[in-house]
């Protein structure tokens, strides 16, 4: 889960898909707030990082298992592990599902009269969705960092971690195949399309701020991962090739460190070696010392009290303008002063392919939510299907899904809180009309 000190609302910002569908379950059902006191109580205390991730305070998932089990077990569930769900139906003659399990060796079947599908990404779940008439958004990958082309920037970094830095991919397909700007105004790219679609500004899904890591492949870190969240079906479109642009000193633009590199090559600093660093000149200037103690845009919202950049960082932007090695600020022309300046704040990352590593891989797409009733104010309608009562989904086989720093936990808890007690309602009101034993 996330802070959950924090507002729903602002929780919400950290869904790129699913946002409008999921703001009653977390406003209304089972908020951060009640997700908190309900593990609390079970014997879990928890403990919220600085970036708003929570943990428990044990910093051992299996407190979070044990109370899940308990909490199970006291309502009176009875488990059956090692068990696997061949196929779910629908008997419409006689108001109920026929579940179709095997145990071992042995299949069997057994009657329901309500059914959740909780089964996260794997397509099981979807499949009997789709056989019982609900159509499926495609699934694709979300959560990812980016395999960088070679002689980018931040080749031979591997290792080397940025506080903050602001990543904006080009949206258009043309640029995702050549690396060329975007031509021509007021026409939205796929990702901007796709933004705008699913209730979320398009500038703040282009552009994320925040850490970034260096890899031997590429990047990774909060920024490049909420980046691939908010951009997963363009990114798909394009089929991972494209570019990013890097500023790694937010939120100075190229025009300003023009002017406090051209006030150093006559200043005070004009004798010293380019390549000793930069840091002192950017965090001094009165064009650029705000980058000194801003506070950092990302999700996380953290202040960058002491900003710093990094020195390995730095050569290679040296070395990416051709800058002799002994090359004082004197000796800085203007096109070195503008390569510099672009090269800081302006970067051109082309990737090839998502990062190799798994990350935090979650998927988008899922059921649609157009045939789902997300409504809070239904006791038995919550998450249920419109098509087939008693069916109700939770969880990542929706379509909804949520950037890094434990959104897509909170989605989980609030979804299965809500399909569950609807699922519940639903059962005791059949019970209590006869329809079933």
């Amino acid at each position: 889960m996330h802070d959950y000190t924090k507002g729903a609302q602002e929780i919400l910002q950290g869904y790129p898909r699913g946002r409008r569908e999921l703001t009653g379950v977390i406003e209304s059902l089972f908020s951060p707030a009640k997700t908190y006191r309900w593990f609390t109580e079970a014997g879990v205390p928890l403990k919220v990082e600085d970036d708003g991730r929570v943990f428990p305070k044990s910093n051992d998932a299996e407190d979070v298992v044990a109370a899940l089990l308990k909490a199970a077990k006291d309502a009176g569930v009875q488990l059956s592990c090692g068990t696997k769900v061949m196929g779910v139906q629908q008997q419409q003659e006689e108001g109920n599902f026929r579940v179709v399990v095997r145990k071992g060796g042995e299949v069997q079947r057994m009657t329901a009269a309500a059914v959740i599908v909780a089964t996260g990404s794997a397509s099981c779940g979807r499949d009997w969705a789709q056989d019982m008439g609900h159509d499926i958004v495609d699934p694709v990958p979300s959560l990812f960092g980016f395999r960088l082309a070679p002689q980018s920037v931040l080749d031979g970094l591997a290792g080397v971690s940025l506080p903050d830095v602001e990543l904006t991919l080009r949206d258009s397909v043309e640029a995702s195949e050549t690396g060329a700007k975007k031509k021509g105004k007021g026409k939205a790219g796929p990702a901007a399309k796709y933004a705008r679609a699913a209730g979320v500004d398009p500038k703040a899904a282009l552009c994320r701020r925040g850490p970034i890591m260096c890899t031997h492949s590429g990047i990774t870190g909060p920024a490049a991962l909420q980046l691939s969240a908010y951009t997963a079906r363009a990114l798909a479109d394009f089929r991972y090739k494209g570019t990013v642009s890097a500023n790694f000193a937010p939120p100075l633009r190229a025009a300003q460190v023009i002017e406090a590199f051209q006030a150093a090559r006559s200043g005070p600093d004009r004798k010293k070696r380019v390549a000793t660093g930069a840091t002192q000149i950017l965090t001094s200037h009165p064009a650029t010392d705000d980058v000194g103690k801003r506070e950092a845009l990302s999700i996380c919202g953290r202040v960058q009290e002491e900003w710093q950049l990094p020195k390995r960082l730095w050569l290679s932007i040296c070395e990416s303008v051709q800058l002799p090695d002994a090359a004082s600020w004197a000796d800085l022309s203007d096109a070195h002063i503008k390569g510099l300046a672009e090269a800081l704040t302006q970067a051109e990352l082309r990737f090839v392919n998502r990062s190799p590593h798994k990350e935090e891989f979650v998927t988008a797409g899922g059921i649609s939510s157009k045939q789902i009733d997300f409504r809070a104010s239904d006791p038995m309608k919550s998450l249920s299907s419109k098509l087939t009562p008693g069916l109700y989904f939770c969880g990542e086989v929706l379509d909804a899904d949520g950037v890094t720093g434990g959104f897509n936990f909170q989605s989980a808890w609030s979804t299965g809180y809500a399909a569950g007690h609807a699922a519940a309602n639903y059962v005791l009101t059949l019970e209590e009309q006869g329809a079933i034993g």
